[in-house]
């Protein structure tokens, strides 16, 4: 779950940082002050920094044809170590074997400090920036939320007893 919700932070939060970065670039947009520019790169660099533990950062993937192999190497995403290990211990009937055991111990180290990362991007280097880019009186980025709100949801289902109050 650390995992799950570190990786969904940090993809929306490149995505959102990149939107506005790309959006100052148009023809015709109001400029940002420089400081704010700056600001905003060098928050996506140490994304793009962080993002490595959660996936292949979209700056570092090519636009020529994906026949070969990549020209970058990355380790193997963090929250799809934890999805392949749990697969591997669930398919099998006996116990987990050493290796996959090592794998737990260095994954519970190493996915907390790097969802800590995640979480520190959100809530001290976006926040200081946004407050950069509301005092320079331009939108700041949103932060990347899981639900809670928006609307495309079911409603919940209306109980016999709340129907007297609903239904003249």
């Amino acid at each position: 779950m650390q995992s799950s919700l570190a990786q969904f932070t940090i993809v929306g939060l490149r995505a959102n940082r990149n939107t506005v970065i790309e959006g100052w670039k148009r023809p015709g947009t109001a400029q940002p002050p420089e400081n704010v520019k700056k600001a905003a790169e060098d928050l996506l660099k140490k994304i793009d920094t962080a993002y490595v533990n959660w996936g292949t950062p979209p700056s570092m993937v090519s636009n020529i044809s994906q026949a070969g192999p990549p020209l970058v190497e990355l380790p193997t995403p963090l929250n799809q170590r934890v999805a392949q290990l749990a697969f591997a211990i669930e398919g099998a009937s006996n116990a987990p074997t050493d290796f996959e055991l090592a794998q737990i111990e260095i994954l519970l180290k190493r996915i907390p400090v790097a969802s800590d990362e995640v979480r520190k991007l959100v809530s001290e280097d976006l926040a200081a920036r946004n407050a950069m880019m509301a005092e320079a009186k331009i939108p700041y980025v949103a932060v990347p939320s899981i639900g809670g709100g928006g609307g495309g949801g079911r409603r919940p289902p209306v109980e016999d007893n709340d129907r007297d109050q609903i239904e003249p």
